[in-house]
């Protein structure tokens, strides 16, 4: 894959993660300021690293990998693995052309990745915070006069930024709710066992419902505390899954709500 056949997976890449476009501006800057460069330098040595992980891959793998990701078929990565996913998935899918039957691994579900957990807002703090995600504002990035020119890499304009004011609203958010009487220490988000039938949901099951019968034990007999699910079940009618666009999340969960009343 060549540098321009990278940029055109990258503005694909940002189609179905709108919010890679501001992490991958800000951390270019952050890094142009941190190492003493421009950031067009910055930005060159980036996609330099990005087109050696994916030199074995071709553009029309890397399409197809992004085409799975739209449709839930995999995972998409966290933007630090932008390249690093493409080129695992797309290895694994030329190992399964040419092994239909085995070496290739698939997941069972994949929003726990068969891991048997998923990370889930805390409904008691979704429900909470409702007023206070009304004061949150989200807008459009305008690009005319931008410092940072979002044409050079999105030129034919069709990815969709945003600044969401205040910027700190997540570090805000979690203050809030730990100084609240009734969050009783509990965190924003935390994994719960998911709703799917993999094998290591099986097992995590077990493993809660042994402690929830007091005889969940360690390896040296002591009483063990929770697996690691946690206490909670999944339910997608009470928990939204947490993503890499929080703002997205909770913004989705209450317009959905809002909609169903």
């Amino acid at each position: 894959m060549n540098q321009e056949q990278l940029k055109e997976l990258v503005r694909a890449f940002g189609r179905i993660a709108p919010a890679f476009h501001r992490w991958r501006a800000e951390l270019i800057e952050r890094a142009s300021a941190s190492n003493g460069v421009s950031q067009d330098v910055e930005w060159q040595q980036q996609i330099d690293s990005w087109c050696r992980t994916l030199c074995k891959v071709s553009l029309d793998e890397g399409k197809e990998v992004i085409r799975r990701m739209e449709e839930g078929l995999c995972s998409v990565p966290p933007y630090g693995e932008f390249a690093q996913a493409i080129r695992r998935e797309s290895l694994l899918a030329r190992q399964k052309a040419s092994h239909p039957i085995d070496g290739y691994r698939t997941y069972e579900c994949a929003k726990c990745r068969d891991t048997g957990i998923v990370e889930v807002w805390n409904p008691w703090f979704v429900e909470a915070y409702r007023e206070q995600f009304e004061l949150i504002t989200r807008r459009e990035i305008n690009r005319e006069g931008n410092k940072f020119n979002l044409d050079r890499y999105d030129p034919g304009r069709t990815i969709v930024a945003y600044e969401i004011d205040p910027p700190s609203w997540i570090s805000d958010a979690r203050s809030w709710w730990r100084n609240r009487s009734d969050s009783e220490a509990n965190p924003m988000y935390h994994v719960a066992l998911c709703d799917c039938n993999c094998a290591a949901t099986q097992t995590l099951q077990e493993e809660l419902d042994k402690f929830n019968r007091g005889n969940r034990r360690s390896p040296d007999g002591k009483q063990a505390s929770l697996p690691a699910c946690g206490a909670a079940k999944y339910d997608g009618n009470l928990m939204p899954v947490k993503t890499a666009d929080s703002y997205g999340d909770l913004h989705g969960w209450y317009a959905k709500e809002r909609a169903q009343a």
